[in-house]
């Protein structure tokens, strides 16, 4: 009898835990794919960002014919500007410098290196069609060298999968024309998103800003000089 009532106990516990088990699981499965539509609701978000500001520095490029406007004077501090046939290119540097304590006052020494990010639009009938950036890091003694090249072969379209990423360092080539939607994106590591949001979309914004600084300090200079001609004229027709 106490046989029987053992293997009837036994026999109870399995049957009560299966169900409990089989509950977590699905549980835990739910949450995954909760997590995962989360994170793909969040790149799309991150993509039409990009996309908007792709637009819009496009928009800028086309409103002010920047293409076909030479002799660009104005630019930001540590900025260059390099207008082409087919292209804009802006690249802004910063000088790698040694940090020093004086007197416990921090300071700065020597310059031991330089960082650049730049941009390049290339244009077609007054539109944007191709993105090309790249972020570089070079320190003078070592001559060791970092580069990460980005090319965004359709800017504008709310899909960024197709951005393609190469890192050389040292010469060597470490990731070789890496496209952005085979970057890892799992509840794990989102690496994708981080991406588009802690580089793409701030690197965007600081070139639409720089390119809005460009065309608007043109035009401003060039409303400034026939004010300033209109303005001499005028004097001048009070003279007898």
């Amino acid at each position: 009898m106490r046989g029987i009532c053992k293997i009837f106990c036994i026999s109870l516990i399995v049957i009560v835990a299966v169900p409990v088990f089989t509950q977590q699981k699905t549980t835990s499965k739910k949450k995954y794919v909760l997590e995962s539509d989360v994170l793909k609701q969040q790149g799309k978000e991150l993509d039409r960002e990009i996309a908007l500001l792709n637009n819009k520095i496009s928009n800028v490029i086309t409103k002010y014919d920047l293409i076909n406007t030479k002799n660009i004077r104005i630019i930001p501090y540590r900025t260059s500007y390099d207008l082409g046939k087919d292209f804009i290119k802006i690249e802004k540097h910063r000088f790698i410098k040694t940090n020093i304590i004086v007197n416990n006052i921090a300071g700065i020494g020597d310059v031991i290196g330089i960082r650049t990010k730049s941009i390049k639009f290339i244009i077609s009938g007054g539109k944007v069609t191709r993105v090309e950036s790249k972020i570089y890091e070079r320190f003078y003694n070592s001559g060791e060298t970092t580069e990460v090249l980005i090319v965004d072969p359709s800017p504008g379209t709310e899909d960024v999968s197709d951005m393609i990423f190469t890192h050389i360092y040292k010469g060597r080539v470490f990731l070789d024309k890496k496209k952005l939607g085979d970057v890892k994106n799992t509840t794990a590591s989102s690496l994708r998103n981080q991406l588009k949001r802690e580089f793409v979309v701030p690197h965007l914004n600081a070139f639409y800003d720089t390119v809005m600084f460009v065309a608007q300090a043109h035009y401003k200079s060039l409303k400034d000089a026939d004010q300033n001609m209109s303005e001499f004229l005028k004097k001048s027709a009070k003279f007898q």
